[in-house]
């Protein structure tokens, strides 16, 4: 887990620059969301932060007042499903506004997602069925379709990835 003492923020919406003589408009982050994402990635280099390449991934954010806690770690296998594109940030995004004034009256009100990809293992991917893990979410080799949600290397019979660092099951 790396803490990121930073207050967090929402990502600001794209915005769109004028029109001008013979140019088009162009569309530019603004700049108190470069400059939060620029920190973010700063300070999780500098505390040790690993980059782990094109796997699958899993992260476990804790907001706190004061900044947050971040774990990024490698799951044992890809399932998003064929046919879904898109990152699970923005699907979740877009089911929170769909939600808006029919579950809720404003997103804002959400204070703690689970969300993870459910299909079947892809090809190419390994699965080691001697590597436990997180109970209560499906197995890459259920056979049912299910993904194994759990960090890879976790040892059996934690609840979550804190309770598996307090175990001694993650480093």
């Amino acid at each position: 887990m790396i803490w990121i003492p930073l207050k967090a923020v929402a990502k600001q919406r794209a915005r769109l620059t004028r029109p001008r003589r013979g140019r088009k408009s162009r569309a530019y982050t603004p700049q108190p969301t470069v400059h939060f994402e620029n920190g973010v990635a700063e300070h999780y280099v500098a505390n040790g932060g690993t980059h782990h390449g094109k796997i699958p991934l899993g992260i476990s954010i804790e907001i706190h007042k004061d900044g947050f806690d971040v774990d990024v770690y490698p799951l044992e296998c890809s399932v998003r499903p064929v046919g879904i594109r898109g990152d699970v940030d923005n699907i979740c995004k877009a089911v929170l506004d769909g939600l808006n004034g029919v579950a809720w009256d404003d997103d804002r009100q959400v204070e703690l997602m689970t969300v993870h990809f459910v299909g079947v293992p892809r090809k190419g991917t390994e699965y080691n069925e001697e590597v436990a893990g997180v109970p209560d979410l499906p197995s890459c080799s259920d056979g049912a379709g299910g993904g194994d949600m759990r960090p890879l290397g976790a040892p059996a019979g934690g609840n979550d990835v804190g309770e598996l660092r307090e175990n001694g099951g993650m480093e």
